[in-house]
C-alpha cells in the first residue's frame, strides 16, 4: 500500500495504478480494504474526477475503521476547498 500512497500523495495516478491494481487482487482484511478503497478514491480524483471521489469518501466516513473516517473526512474537506463548496471559514467547522 504504501508504493500506492506514495505516488498518490505526490500526485502520480498513473504510478499508483499499479500498486492499487495488484491490492485489489491481493486477500486484504476489512481495515485494508477500506483504506484501499480511501486510495482508490484519491486516484479518481486525480483523473479528474472529484464527484466520483467524494462519494466514495463519503461512504468510507460511514465505515468503523477511525484511520479511514479521518482520512476520507479531511479528503472531503479538502476537495470542497479546491472545488469552491466551501471557504476556509466553513471548512474549519
Amino acid at each position: 500500500m504504501i508504493g500506492a500512497e506514495s505516488a498518490l500523495a505526490v500526485g502520480d495516478a498513473d504510478a499508483a495504478k499499479p500498486w492499487l491494481d495488484a491490492l485489489r487482487n491481493s486477500p486484504l482484511g476489512p481495515d485494508d480494504e477500506q483504506y484501499l478503497q480511501f486510495l482508490g478514491a484519491h486516484a479518481t480524483r486525480l483523473a479528474g474526477k472529484p464527484s466520483a471521489a467524494k462519494n466514495a469518501w463519503r461512504q468510507l466516513v460511514e465505515t468503523g475503521n477511525r484511520y479511514v473516517r479521518a482520512k476520507a473526512q479531511f479528503a472531503l474537506v479538502n476537495a470542497d476547498l479546491e472545488t469552491k463548496h466551501a471557504t476556509p471559514k466553513q471548512a474549519i467547522k
